[in-house]
């Protein structure tokens, strides 16, 4: 009789046939979900996908918010993203502006760029807050008395080589994306500037010299501008700017000097003898040689920091003579205290004077006066050269301002508002 044999699975089989498929499954599941797996890339596919889409639903705002010039305006991007995309929170009034929508953040420069940017954490960090820059220790520590000769400067003084300082920093400005403007404390040299020459060349020479000396491994310093402080002004500055320049102007009228005053527009024409101007001057906004028509589409007198980066030649003459010569009335004198700077003025406001990076023109009844402007606990400026070709000289210390980006890391300190006390610490550049 035949006996039937019957083959089944044994224990140990059964084992090893799970342990393959746990392994299966396992290279599977890695497969799918570890950091360059499929559902991993998917997911990130999604996200790549949707910042692509925000930013060009941004990219066709910028399109659409140029004005006739060619210039994209702030104030109708703004509009047309607050209409078009009112999911998006918008922040900033004025370039860089800041757009958060689906999730990402892309700032959006003058220039019409869109860029996925990260903001980053400034808590317990205050404007006027002292905060621990440093200059590169391997850059340029001396500035040429070479650089700062009469031929540049107008003035035999500068016989001294500028060296870099110890200086104290404080926070001039914080932006919605989370950069900051920091500025030093006043230099413990002065630099000395005379007639026409020093006015064409003096924001030049104070920019550069803060360049040179306080930059810091792609961070450019500058020096300190109008546009730094005027940013700060309240209703009640401005206010008091126009109004300082208004009545400057409305004191004066025609005279043996003077061809006419036009009030309306804060510009006073002189006769000949009184015509003398420097060679910048006929470039700049608000000047009229030979015409009381006055240019509006030139160099701007507030001298933003890209501005006059190059010196005259050394054999053209600094200044010139007019039939007559029609200026603008821009120099102005108010505090710089909370009620005109608001909280600008912790960081402004210093008992020591410095220069800013600006001209100006002060309008009298015998002459105009062209001038640097400074500053220490007023908005005040320095005459170096008059129309009816007299000169002056001055010498006045300088600020450096430098641009911090929104990646930099700081750590804040609670005693920063303080100068006695811990100031906040920059632990990534």
């Amino acid at each position: 009789m035949k006996q039937n044999k019957h083959k089944g699975i044994t224990l140990i089989a059964l084992v090893i046939t799970i342990i393959v498929l746990l392994i299966l499954a396992g290279v599977a599941i890695s497969t799918l979900t570890r950091d360059n797996g499929i559902l991993t890339k998917a997911v990130q596919a999604k996200k790549d996908t949707e910042k692509a889409i925000a930013k060009e639903r941004i990219q066709i705002e910028v399109i659409g918010s140029y004005d006739q010039s060619g210039k994209l305006d702030a104030s109708t991007l703004i509009s047309n993203l607050n209409k078009n995309i009112p999911e998006a929170t918008i922040t900033g009034e004025d370039f860089p502006i800041i757009v958060t929508l689906d999730g990402n953040v892309y700032k959006v420069d003058s220039e019409g760029v869109v860029k996925e940017t990260i903001i980053a954490d400034r808590t317990g960090i205050k404007v006027g807050d002292y905060i621990n820059y440093e200059p590169d220790s391997t850059s340029q520590t001396t500035y040429s008395k070479d650089n700062l000769v009469e031929d540049i400067t107008g003035e035999t003084s500068n016989t001294a080589d500028i060296t870099r300082d110890s200086l104290k920093w404080q926070v001039l400005r914080i932006y919605a994306d989370g950069s900051m403007d920091l500025i030093g404390s006043p230099t413990s040299q002065s630099i000395y500037f005379k007639d026409a020459t020093g006015y064409n060349n003096g924001v030049y020479v104070m920019h550069d010299v803060c360049e040179k000396l306080y930059s810091r491994n792609g961070i450019k310093a500058r020096s300190v501008t109008l546009d730094d402080m005027e940013s700060w002004l309240t209703d009640a500055g401005k206010a008091a700017k126009n109004k300082y320049i208004s009545d400057q102007v409305s004191g004066l009228s025609a005279n043996d000097y003077i061809e006419k005053v036009n009030a309306d527009n804060n510009t006073v024409t002189y006769k000949k003898d009184r015509s003398y101007y420097p060679n910048l001057y006929a470039k700049e906004n608000g000047s009229g040689i030979n015409t009381e028509e006055v240019k509006k589409d030139g160099i701007k007198a507030t001298n933003k920091a890209e501005l006059d980066r190059t010196t005259r030649t050394t054999t053209e003459k600094s200044y010139k003579q007019a039939d007559n010569l029609t200026t603008t009335q821009t120099y102005y004198n108010i505090s710089i205290d909370g009620t005109n700077y608001g909280d600008g003025a912790k960081a402004l406001s210093n008992d020591t004077y410095y220069l800013v990076a600006s001209r100006y023109v002060n309008c009298y009844s015998a002459n105009a006066s062209f001038g640097l402007r400074y500053a220490n606990t007023d908005m005040n400026g320095v005459n170096i050269f008059y129309s009816n070709n007299e000169d002056r000289s001055s010498n006045l210390r300088l600020r450096p301002v430098v641009s911090l980006g929104s990646d930099v890391q700081v750590t804040a300190s609670s005693t920063a508002a303080e100068e006695t006390g811990t100031p906040h610490t920059i632990t990534q550049y």
